[in-house]
């Protein structure tokens, strides 16, 4: 069976390109946690890599660039070039609460500095992070971080949360308002704690994960039938689900299988 990553589009090419490792936190941060992650890469020209970023803020570990990246509402494009070697730290949707009185809202699609996010101490954060002379080390400096300066979650950020994991798990037609209401929670009132702790809307996190459930389905078997995949996932027809993933990624679902396959 493919290695498949889920969000990174075109894993067979990526593959050749560089490698990703995942890493669970320690216990103690997982619940502000959801994985750290490593890359490493080392080409000749450029390669272009596409990803679809999961609802979260991640924290990132990469000489010359930013630290912080909010929740990507569209395809995420990174050029790389020559070798090179980064560490992120994906937060739990919500988690960013923990750290910061930013809105997550105030940080989709962009990237920052990590002072301008978390304050003075992130400062700190990323000058002890890259003084850290390798990646395990740089995740040992994020995480000793992330103890000392951690505060509590509120129950605006824990309910997100909860109601992320869910839709991951839940049958992928799940709609706002059955989310809103196996939470106890009004759809407007979902729709305001969204914006403020993840930087997107309910919607949209379900159409991610709808999306990355056909793409990660396509990558590990490029021969499915595009129509039974697309009732599997909750489209009224085939041409639905076209459309939207198209919209999504930039691709036909049956383009996307064909790079999948090699073709």
């Amino acid at each position: 069976m493919r290695h498949v990553v889920r969000g990174v589009l075109d894993p067979v090419a990526a593959g050749r390109a560089f490698s990703l490792e995942l890493r669970p936190p320690a216990a103690d941060l997982a619940d502000v946690v959801a994985t750290h992650w490593l890359v490493r890469w080392d080409v000749e020209g450029e390669f272009v890599q596409d990803v679809l970023p999961h609802p979260a803020v991640n924290l990132v570990v990469e000489p010359g660039r930013p630290s912080v990246y909010g929740v990507s509402t569209r395809v995420f494009r990174r050029a790389l070039t020559g070798s090179g070697e980064a560490v992120g730290t994906r937060l739990r949707p919500g988690a960013l609460s923990a750290f910061s009185p930013v809105p997550a809202c105030e940080l989709a699609d962009r990237a920052f500095a990590a002072a301008d996010v978390l304050g003075p101490a992130g400062a700190e954060l990323e000058r002890a992070a890259l003084a850290a002379r390798t990646l395990d080390a740089r995740i040992v400096a994020v995480e000793a971080w992330l103890r000392a300066h951690r505060g509590p979650l509120v129950p605006g950020a824990v309910l997100v949360g909860e109601a992320i994991d869910w839709m991951l798990v839940a049958p992928a037609w799940r709609t706002v308002p059955e989310v809103a209401g196996r939470f106890g929670v009004s759809v407007r009132t979902l729709q305001r704690l969204f914006r403020r702790y993840v930087g997107a809307t309910p919607k949209w996190v379900l159409a991610r994960y709808r999306v990355h459930e056909a793409a990660e389905r396509l990558s590990r078997d490029p021969g499915l039938d595009l129509a039974r995949l697309a009732l599997d996932l909750g489209y009224a027809d085939q041409a639905h689900f076209s459309a939207d993933f198209r919209a999504r990624t930039g691709r036909t679902p049956g383009a996307y299988a064909a790079a999948a396959a090699g073709r």
